[in-house]
């Protein structure tokens, strides 16, 4: 786990590139923060500034990622077990629904956050579940919430 949610003097770009190491950036360039390749969890708590995570993934595979109140998991792989509870939403204050997300979208925003590649190409709308954004294989995003909520 990474807490700089004391930090309230700068912002800071947050970057986990394929689980295995999380950089910092605040202006001069990447700096690696830490090692957490093998680790179940990676947690990284924002300061008070407009924070942003990157999650950068060279896996050839999907990414599928679930933002729930101040959470954002992703994850990556089979699906081998899940929570028999996933399909019910409760009425969160901020939530992304993502019901106005057209495909081909450069970036998609809503109730304060901002989902977007980081790289030029654009977003997809998938309704196999319920409505979800979808990157193209090998394109990585960036989640910006504002108020650094995570």
């Amino acid at each position: 786990m990474v807490d700089n949610s004391g930090n309230a003097v700068q912002a800071v770009t947050w970057t986990v590139e394929d689980g295995v190491q999380i950089d910092a950036d605040v202006g001069a360039g990447r700096v690696p923060v830490i090692f957490a390749e093998g680790a179940k969890e990676i947690r990284v708590l924002g300061g008070t500034q407009s924070d942003t995570l990157n999650v950068v993934s060279t896996l050839p595979a999907d990414i599928e990622g679930r933002v729930t109140d101040h959470r954002v998991e992703l994850s990556a792989g089979a699906v081998v077990l899940e929570y028999a509870d996933n399909a019910q939403f409760r009425d969160y204050d901020r939530a992304l629904s993502f019901d106005a997300l057209a495909t081909g979208s450069a970036s998609y925003s809503e109730d304060g956050f901002t989902l977007a590649p980081l790289t030029s190409g654009s977003l997809a709308r998938s309704d196999a579940v319920s409505a979800a954004a979808r990157f193209t294989a090998g394109q990585s995003g960036r989640l910006t919430v504002a108020g650094a909520l995570f």
